[in-house]
């Protein structure tokens, strides 16, 4: 189980550069860059990662939840990448290419098509400096070729600060984060999140484990490595931490039987939302599981396990946690 359903297949074409941009890794930490005096363009992302170029890119590729990130901040990409139905494309998007990687593969021909000037997504592997959106971006022959790439980290640290990320790169690339609706997302955001940690303070011994389950297993989340739920943890909320995660997409998973989940005991299991897991009601369907203290009192929430990094994707999903934890007893003892 990954976090994104993920392909290695990529279509054998080359493109030639286009000479106008220098890439080099260093060893400071992130900054937000963006123009400088003589009109060039800089960048440092989350892999340490510098992007140069001699002006502001406007045509920003991206995969789709740093794209819808980008757009909510102001930034209109001119492509998106990603896997049709895990997120509501706004209409002001619904002509915006998107380049589908269902079939298992990226179409290097349309993204060359695009003339992007810089390629943005978020990072799923935080150990691989070439990750691009869960892939090995050196793996797809000519990508790098036709435009620089910056990531933004989707794992191991906490979710608020890869809103901050796209906040200044967004700033970086020239839009204005001080207008009323990004400063009005932002100040929903603060409010979801103090809400959260007063919910998790007025109940801090309820035990909350993140789970994802299949007819044949389950996957539990790690918050040592999902921002979201790393941050949760952060505001105090009470999150069980796998024992042996596997080692895929930074640890992001552990699995386990069905026959395990008796020594897997919380007041609150958060249930994957997605489609191809099992909802709540097919969870009660378990026997095994059906026989949980949680299960029986009724105390499952929602994992809303993909959401695009925003201000304003993020609130509510931190309001409905409280709402959870604000829900629940302490049943485990």
């Amino acid at each position: 189980m990954q976090r994104r359903t993920f392909v290695s297949a990529v279509p054998a074409l080359l493109a030639t550069g286009w000479g106008l941009t220098t890439v080099h890794a260093q060893e400071a930490s992130p900054t937000a860059g963006g123009e400088q005096p003589d009109g060039s363009w800089t960048f440092t992302d989350d892999r340490s990662r510098t992007v140069d170029l001699p002006q502001v890119p406007t045509r920003i590729l991206a995969d789709a939840g740093a794209g819808l990130a980008l757009w909510e901040l102001g930034i209109t990409p001119i492509g998106l990448i990603g896997y049709s139905g895990v997120f509501d494309i706004p209409d002001e998007l619904a002509d915006v290419p998107f380049l589908d990687l269902a079939a298992g593969e990226l179409d290097i021909e349309a993204v060359l098509a695009l003339e992007p000037d810089l390629s943005v997504s978020q990072v799923w592997d935080a150990t691989n400096p070439n990750d691009f959106a869960g892939f090995d971006e050196t793996e797809w022959p000519g990508f790098t070729d036709i435009a620089p790439t910056l990531g933004i980290l989707a794992v191991v640290a906490p979710v608020d600060q890869s809103l901050v990320r796209f906040e200044e790169l967004a700033a970086a690339l020239g839009a204005d984060v001080t207008a009323p609706e990004v400063v009005a997302n932002r100040d929903a955001f603060e409010a979801a999140r103090d809400d959260l940690r007063a919910a998790a303070t007025e109940n801090p011994d309820l035990t909350v484990m993140a789970i994802s389950a299949t007819p044949d297993s389950v996957w539990i989340g790690n918050p040592e490595s999902a921002s979201d739920l790393r941050f949760f943890a952060d505001l105090g909320v009470n999150i069980i931490v796998p024992d042996a995660p596997g080692a895929e997409m930074s640890g992001l998973w552990q699995e386990i039987s069905w026959e395990e989940i008796a020594s897997f005991p919380a007041d609150l299991y958060l249930n994957d939302d997605r489609g191809y897991a099992l909802t709540t009601e097919e969870l009660l369907e378990q026997p095994l599981f059906s026989l949980m203290p949680a299960a029986e009192a009724g105390q499952i929430g929602d994992w809303t396990v993909e959401y695009v990094p925003s201000f304003a994707s993020v609130a509510p999903i931190l309001s409905a946690l409280a709402a959870s934890i604000r829900a629940a007893e302490i049943i485990t003892q």
